[in-house]
Protein backbone atom coordinates (compact mmCIF):
# COMPACT_ATOMS: atom_id res chain seq x y z
CA UNK A 1 0.00 0.00 0.00
CA UNK A 2 1.87 3.51 -1.15
CA UNK A 3 1.07 6.14 1.35
CA UNK A 4 -0.14 9.70 0.17
CA UNK A 5 2.44 12.10 -0.13
CA UNK A 6 2.33 14.29 2.58
CA UNK A 7 3.18 17.85 2.70
CA UNK A 8 5.83 18.63 5.16
CA UNK A 9 6.36 22.49 6.42
CA UNK A 10 8.53 23.86 8.76
CA UNK A 11 7.81 27.14 10.83
CA UNK A 12 9.98 30.14 10.16
CA UNK A 13 12.06 29.03 13.44
CA UNK A 14 12.53 25.68 12.48
CA UNK A 15 13.48 26.77 8.69
CA UNK A 16 16.45 29.16 11.02
CA UNK A 17 17.39 25.96 13.33
CA UNK A 18 17.37 23.61 10.53
CA UNK A 19 19.92 26.31 8.18
CA UNK A 20 22.23 27.17 10.85
CA UNK A 21 22.38 23.35 12.89
CA UNK A 22 25.68 21.89 11.12
CA UNK A 23 27.23 24.89 12.06
CA UNK A 24 26.27 25.56 15.70
CA UNK A 25 26.95 21.42 16.00
CA UNK A 26 30.67 22.39 14.04
CA UNK A 27 31.38 25.38 16.23
CA UNK A 28 30.34 23.25 19.32
CA UNK A 29 32.93 20.67 18.16
CA UNK A 30 30.70 17.73 18.37
CA UNK A 31 31.83 16.77 15.08
CA UNK A 32 35.39 18.08 14.27
CA UNK A 33 34.54 18.79 10.21
CA UNK A 34 31.82 20.78 9.03
CA UNK A 35 31.05 18.05 6.13
CA UNK A 36 30.29 15.52 9.27
CA UNK A 37 28.21 17.85 10.57
CA UNK A 38 26.19 18.68 7.11
CA UNK A 39 26.08 14.88 6.47
CA UNK A 40 24.43 14.36 10.55
CA UNK A 41 21.50 17.17 9.78
CA UNK A 42 21.22 15.88 6.49
CA UNK A 43 20.51 12.47 7.38
CA UNK A 44 18.24 13.61 10.15
CA UNK A 45 15.97 15.96 7.78
CA UNK A 46 15.58 13.40 5.47
CA UNK A 47 14.75 10.30 8.55
CA UNK A 48 11.88 13.36 9.26
CA UNK A 49 10.27 13.03 5.98
CA UNK A 50 10.44 9.21 5.57
CA UNK A 51 9.20 8.54 8.89
CA UNK A 52 6.42 11.82 9.97
CA UNK A 53 3.91 9.96 6.70
CA UNK A 54 3.86 6.97 9.19
CA UNK A 55 1.17 8.44 11.47
CA UNK A 56 1.54 4.81 13.33
CA UNK A 57 4.67 6.31 14.79
CA UNK A 58 3.19 9.88 15.83
CA UNK A 59 3.15 10.35 19.62
CA UNK A 60 1.63 12.99 22.01
CA UNK A 61 3.67 14.20 24.76
CA UNK A 62 2.47 13.15 27.94
CA UNK A 63 3.91 16.59 29.42
CA UNK A 64 1.99 19.72 29.07
CA UNK A 65 4.80 21.70 28.60
CA UNK A 66 4.86 21.51 24.88
CA UNK A 67 0.68 21.32 24.26
CA UNK A 68 0.70 24.56 26.16
CA UNK A 69 3.67 26.12 23.66
CA UNK A 70 2.26 24.36 20.79
CA UNK A 71 -1.12 23.95 20.69
CA UNK A 72 -3.69 20.90 22.22
CA UNK A 73 -2.65 18.96 18.93
CA UNK A 74 0.69 18.94 18.99
CA UNK A 75 2.66 15.70 18.38
CA UNK A 76 5.74 14.05 17.82
CA UNK A 77 8.16 11.71 16.28
CA UNK A 78 11.65 10.29 17.64
CA UNK A 79 14.61 9.69 15.67
CA UNK A 80 17.94 8.35 17.23
CA UNK A 81 20.65 8.48 14.91
CA UNK A 82 22.55 5.73 14.60
CA UNK A 83 25.92 4.53 16.38
CA UNK A 84 24.81 7.27 18.97
CA UNK A 85 22.70 7.29 21.88
CA UNK A 86 20.87 10.93 21.24
CA UNK A 87 17.06 10.24 20.52
CA UNK A 88 15.91 14.04 18.43
CA UNK A 89 12.18 15.20 18.60
CA UNK A 90 10.46 16.42 16.13
CA UNK A 91 6.99 17.96 17.37
CA UNK A 92 4.12 18.70 14.74
CA UNK A 93 0.68 19.69 14.07
CA UNK A 94 -0.89 17.82 11.29
CA UNK A 95 -3.60 19.10 9.39
CA UNK A 96 -5.66 16.05 8.12
CA UNK A 97 -7.67 18.42 5.22
CA UNK A 98 -4.97 19.84 3.87
CA UNK A 99 -2.76 16.47 3.99
CA UNK A 100 0.03 18.77 5.77
CA UNK A 101 2.52 18.71 8.53
CA UNK A 102 3.93 22.01 10.20
CA UNK A 103 7.10 21.13 12.16
CA UNK A 104 7.05 23.87 15.22
CA UNK A 105 10.24 22.53 17.18
CA UNK A 106 13.28 19.77 16.72
CA UNK A 107 14.93 19.15 19.98
CA UNK A 108 17.05 16.49 21.58
CA UNK A 109 16.48 13.99 24.44
CA UNK A 110 19.70 15.48 26.43
CA UNK A 111 17.84 18.80 26.53
CA UNK A 112 14.15 18.17 26.55
CA UNK A 113 13.13 14.27 27.46
CA UNK A 114 11.92 15.17 30.99
CA UNK A 115 9.40 17.76 29.37
CA UNK A 116 8.13 14.79 26.79
CA UNK A 117 7.36 11.75 29.37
Amino acid sequence: MELEKMNIKFSQQVEIFVRDWAFVLFKKQYFSFYENADKYVTNIIESIYEKISHKFLWQIPQQEHFRLIYGKNIKYIKHQVANSKTVWYIFFEYSETENAVLIHHITNGQKDAHRIN
